[in-house]
């Protein structure tokens, strides 16, 4: 345990030591405030066969990664097939969790340091990314205090899932893809777009048709030559994915909202709507979900009566 709490601080340093001098108070506030919501969810966590969860109720969900860190750190291996770990889709996390399970043994707040360090990187990432679009100095590192105030970016920081992480890899593939774009190397962006989909493919494929598309459209301003062929192949093969995604957000779906039903107890409240209403009400989504944790990860349960 102290080992791993002496990376993580020397980790954080480097971020600190290899970021520019006008990112770094950036990068501190970032810390003391994801450190700040980290010491408030504390009050949340339980004990759960060696590690700690948000609820008791739903420890299945919180446990789950750590699980697999045992498995593979009782494995003695990071080379185990994803059917034996329990694993269907998204291993990535997973597989990473395991990676410093070997490395340190078993530490109960392994998964929730590796969502730390991308919490405290991605504000950073943001701020570059948004001065590649052609923002102003200034508006970028708006950008970049937003993302760090974000309460949901700062929950998911201090847990141990894979939201943190996956935002951070997301944000750093655009990041590089904007550079290339910009630098003339089509052939470069291209091929780099192929690893990058293959990379968050291993984290969560169904973000997989978001960095196509967003490729297609926005970065390599998308025409219909030969370039523009290979792209609305590499969409029609994001195809597959995409429908997975779809059919497990209309499940989760379900799931959400017979909890703001259960919550609130008349299934009337905003976010019941919201959430109810399909296609048209998608776009008013994602504040409902930024703004308020999840109840069944949180337990703060009068967030979901609006």
């Amino acid at each position: 345990m102290i080992q791993y709490a002496a990376f993580l601080i020397f980790a954080l340093g480097c971020i600190v030591w290899l970021t520019r001098r006008s990112e770094r108070p950036l990068v501190v506030g970032t810390i003391l405030i994801h450190g700040a919501v980290g010491l408030l969810t504390w009050a949340y966590l339980v004990p759960v066969d060696g590690t700690f969860v948000i609820t008791q109720d739903f420890s299945s969900d919180d446990l789950k990664y750590f699980h697999t860190g045992k498995q593979i750190l009782d494995n003695g291996t990071i080379f185990v097939g994803m059917h034996e770990l329990g694993i269907n889709v998204n291993p990535g996390f997973a597989y990473i969790v395991g990676f410093f399970f070997l490395i340190f043994g078993d530490v109960w707040f392994i998964p929730n340091g590796i969502s730390f360090l991308a919490g405290a990187l991605l504000p950073v990432l943001v701020v570059r990314l948004a001065g590649h679009l052609g923002m102003a100095n200034r508006e970028a590192y708006i950008a970049g205090w937003l993302m760090a105030l974000l309460p949901t970016t700062s929950f998911f920081s201090a847990v141990g899932y894979k939201d943190a992480l996956t935002l951070c890899a997301v944000v750093a593939m655009f990041l590089s893809l904007a550079s290339l774009s910009a630098s003339s190397r089509t052939k470069s962006a291209f091929l780099y777009l192929l690893a990058s989909a293959s990379t968050l493919a291993f984290l969560r494929i169904g973000m997989l048709p978001l960095v196509v598309l967003s490729h297609a459209l926005c970065v390599n301003r998308f025409r219909i030559h030969l370039r523009g062929l290979l792209l609305v192949g590499l969409l029609a093969l994001a195809l597959a994915p995409l429908l997975v995604w779809y059919q497990s957000t209309q499940t989760y779906d379900q799931f959400i909202i017979q909890e703001v039903i259960t919550t609130s107890n008349t299934g009337k409240g905003m976010g019941s709507s919201i959430l109810s209403g399909g296609l048209a009400f998608w776009i008013l989504r994602g504040p409902l979900f930024l703004l308020t944790p999840y109840p069944s990860l949180s337990g703060i349960e009068d967030a979901w009566q609006l």
